[in-house]
């Protein structure tokens, strides 16, 4: 009996080395492991770069993947004799990174247009479970400093056993695990790959858009951060299939009551279009 107290101490003592063991091992397999050099994610590092060197007075584009797709950023630039960046990318960083990502490279006389998904404004806003994330550290690990919310950090945990599965499954087969390239991008930040692979069965999704308070919160001090900034913000909303948004209207009009006080053009309904016309996705028009 009176040992049991010091059992239990080095068992405690044990568990917690092993643990500390397995998650290093876990690190060196995934960062040890090179990751494919010509993977559209890589595109994250090259588009904030664009953003950088992209002289004002300039428009900026903010979505998730909705915006790589069946978009011209060169016709806009021509309209509008404003240089253009496609800074759409993934859903699964979250609207806070991005946006955070996005707001130091802002000037007077910008315009931030943001064409977000619906899980944006859910949790979504926060980032998603996808193993992408840890692939995207690697391809920049400048990301990690906009992981600043206790959510935030959560998604990168729950994330983190699904991406060494991806990488020891990468690094036996040696298979190119995406067929979207980084080479398909052009130098405003459009994809054009899209039409090499044949379009996927797309369904309709079963989505989570519970709408939170911390990404209308957040949507409006960005407001006034950029007002005070010389920045216009504008916020419209993405391309959806018919199915999709009938699937899903009550929720998608309860995000847009929720805008009101925001500068928003258009309404949800305005960018309905046939599921035929959609490569391999709800949103990728």
């Amino acid at each position: 009996v009176y040992l049991f107290p010091i059992l239990m101490k080095q068992f405690i003592l044990k568990s917690c080395i092993f643990i500390l063991i397995t998650i290093a091992i876990c690190f060196c397999i995934l960062f040890s492991i090179p990751p494919e050099k010509d993977h559209f994610l890589a595109e994250l590092r090259v588009k904030k770069e664009l953003l950088k060197k992209t002289p004002s007075p300039k428009i900026v584009f903010m979505s998730g993947s909705n915006l790589l797709f069946g978009f011209d950023s060169e016709r806009i630039s021509k309209k509008t004799k404003k240089n253009v960046v496609n800074y759409g990318f993934t859903l699964n960083l979250g609207l806070k990174n991005i946006a955070d990502q996005i707001y130091p490279h802002l000037n007077t006389g910008d315009t931030l247009i943001m064409v977000l998904e619906y899980q944006h404004y859910a949790d979504g806003f926060y980032a998603s479970d996808s193993p992408d994330l840890w692939y995207l550290i690697q391809y920049d690990p400048e990301i990690l400093k906009y992981f600043t919310h206790p959510r935030q950090i959560l998604h990168l945990i729950r994330s983190f056993p699904e991406s060494i599965k991806y990488k020891i499954k990468y690094a036996f087969s040696k298979k190119d695990m995406s067929s979207n390239k980084l080479d398909q991008f052009n130098t405003y930040g459009d994809y054009l790959g899209y039409g090499t692979t044949s379009k996927r069965v797309i369904g309709t999704p079963n989505w989570h858009i519970q709408n939170i308070p911390d990404s209308f919160i957040y949507l409006n001090k960005m407001q006034q951060k950029l007002e005070a900034k010389g920045v216009t913000l504008l916020i419209t909303f993405p391309p959806i299939t018919e199915s999709a948004y009938s699937k899903y209207e009550k929720e998608i009009n309860d995000t847009y009551s929720k805008l009101k006080d925001l500068p928003v053009c258009g309404t949800p309904k305005n960018y309905i279009y046939p599921d035929t016309g959609f490569y391999d996705d709800v949103y990728h028009l």
